[in-house]
């Protein structure tokens, strides 16, 4: 699987030429890719100043097949064909992402994709629901098991919500499913980020649409998604969601947190990464010992890995999708848009899932094209008015 992944994330590497080229070209697509644009130049920037200190200039140079801890020889090269890929992935869904059939269609996809493997976890294991560390065959998963919900909700959830509200398709019941099942399905491994991050994206919701009767259903489907999964799991649930967040006393104390050490402990050697990322061997070498824990926080690994210019860039995606959002006319998807900005950001910035899945940079391609398909159709409506006007 691992050669078949490398040879697909190679393939579409050597497409971003082509993404590039048809996006720069297209205006609205252009605007709204500016920091992709610039976020890429900084990865490919970053890999040839390692190219050039270990073993010369070369794309193939030596230094792209180095291994470091834990990971196998040839990372660099692997790594640098990824993130072009994921390049290539967002261009490509806002480049073709064009209207709003399109976008409903790229989501009755992923609904499909996704609900598969979550309900048959959800039969085949149900007994290790409201568990974070399981182990299956001899495989354990510090977590993770449980984690496609969270990168599901990351990528699509919201956007699940919003088309289910939207009457005049008819996948509603589909993206209702869909979103209440991957909800669950990421609870169910009792994640704190996802809890905080779900809930924080329905009480913005709530008090952004306060005159309409959607966030009456809002509530009712979260009193509906909690009581099935307290049926599924029993009170063991919890009793875990009670372990994991702690006493009141310990949650007082922030030195205990585990999240807090790691931030701290990467935060201590920021003078060694913050210009230009950290040298061979990645960021890896600021976790701390024993247990190599990863920077839980895009904009953190994006600082660690690629310096003060990846994360400049990286936060100016989330900049320039709220100024365009602000931008559209219609509140109400304005609105929407902006909530899932909160609540995606709030996962992102205190999970490590937001940063290496492809998932979540697919789910901000979605948004971007969402926001170019209104501002396309809001200038068609200003120019269709002007016509009428000069006639």
């Amino acid at each position: 699987m691992s050669i078949i992944y490398n040879i697909t994330t190679l393939g579409l590497a050597f497409t971003l030429p082509i993404w590039f080229y048809k996006t720069s070209c297209a205006k609205k697509a252009r605007v709204l890719l500016i920091p992709l644009y610039l976020l890429l130049l900084v990865i490919i920037l970053k890999h040839v100043l390692l190219a050039a200190e270990y073993g010369g200039p070369g794309f193939l140079s030596p230094s792209f097949f180095l291994p470091y801890p834990g990971f196998p020889e040839g990372f660099y090269f692997i790594n640098l064909s990824r993130w072009l890929s994921i390049g290539s992935l967002m261009m490509w869904i806002v480049y073709e992402v064009d209207s709003k059939n399109k976008l409903n269609q790229c989501l009755k996809v992923s609904s499909i994709a996704i609900l598969l493997p979550i309900i048959l976890m959800i039969v085949r294991r149900p007994d290790l629901i409201g568990f974070r560390q399981v182990s299956i065959d001899d495989v354990n998963f510090g977590g993770g098991f449980w984690n496609l919900g969270v990168r599901a909700f990351l990528a699509f959830g919201w956007l699940w919500l919003l088309m289910y509200f939207d009457k005049s398709q008819p996948n509603r019941i589909l993206f209702l499913a869909s979103a209440v099942t991957v909800i669950l399905s990421g609870l169910f491994g009792i994640s704190r980020s996802a809890l905080i991050a779900i809930s924080i994206g329905l009480l913005f919701y709530v008090l952004f649409n306060t005159k309409s009767a959607r966030p009456l259903k809002i509530i009712a489907a979260v009193v509906i998604c909690l009581s099935l999964m307290y049926l599924l799991s029993g009170a063991s649930i919890i009793d875990n969601f009670i372990a994991r967040f702690g006493s009141l006393n310990d949650i007082m104390t922030i030195e205990e947190e585990p999240r807090y050490v790691i931030w701290k402990n990467y935060l201590y050697n920021i003078n060694e990464y913050a210009l230009i990322g950290a040298p061979i061997g990645s960021y890896l070498k600021y976790a701390i010992p024993p247990k190599y824990c990863s920077p839980h926080s895009s904009p953190l690994f994006w600082f660690v890995q690629y310096g003060m210019f990846g994360l400049i860039s990286y936060l100016s995606l989330f900049w320039n999708t709220v100024s365009k959002a602000l931008s559209i006319k219609e509140k109400d998807t304005s609105r929407n848009i902006i909530i899932w900005l909160v609540t995606y950001m709030c996962l992102t910035f205190i999970n490590e899932v937001g940063y290496y899945t492809i998932e979540s940079y697919i789910g901000l391609a979605l948004i971007l094209a969402l926001v170019k398909i209104c501002l396309t159709v809001q200038d068609n409506v200003s120019e269709g008015s002007k016509h009428t006007v000069c006639e």
